[in-house]
């Protein structure tokens, strides 16, 4: 009987190094920059998806009011030490392929002493030719006070058009 209790225990201590072992090797590799860090000074879209980072807008969806532009919300969060003076964030714009380029207007943009995220309103203008899709990609460019942040989050494509879709109902 003493026997299978030391033998239960032993069993018992190496299952726990085997599932030790097992939760290091399978630790992620991935090191994420510490966001207040000096060393990481920059700004980026503040999505967690891949296919947030694009919308579509179709102005044949709003008819009531028939509007002129409609506004898009771009999440930023910046990346660095929270400063105590007001910096500017260059955004720019880029034409998407195969795609016409969109009309839009973006504002001028600057983040107050520490501030650190903000939801920047961009207003798209209604396309002039009904039935054609158009784009345009808004970028991080860096030129401003702030530099770019984390790679792959610094563009946001925009595609707006204007299509009259019969109802399904109406077969």
């Amino acid at each position: 009987m003493h026997i299978n209790t030391i033998n239960m225990k032993i069993r018992n201590h190496h299952t726990a190094w085997l599932l030790a072992l097992a939760l290091m090797f399978t630790s992620c590799d991935k090191i994420e920059p510490d966001f207040f860090d000096e060393n990481y000074n920059g700004a980026y879209f503040d999505y967690q998806y891949a296919s947030e980072y694009e919308t579509t807008l179709n102005f044949g969806e709003y008819i009531v009011g028939n509007p002129q532009t409609m506004p898009v919300t771009l999440n930023v969060k910046l990346l660095g030490y929270l400063k105590d003076e007001s910096r500017k964030l260059s955004i720019k714009t880029k034409g998407v392929e195969g795609y016409e380029l969109a009309n839009i207007t973006i504002p001028e943009v600057s983040f107050e002493n520490k501030e650190y995220q903000k939801g920047i309103e961009i207003l798209v203008e209604r396309p002039d030719v009904e039935d054609v899709t158009f784009a345009v990609c808004v970028y991080l460019d860096g030129e401003g006070d702030i530099g770019t942040g984390i790679a792959g989050k610094n563009e946001y494509t925009i595609y707006v058009k204007e299509v009259h879709e019969k109802p399904e109902i109406w077969a």
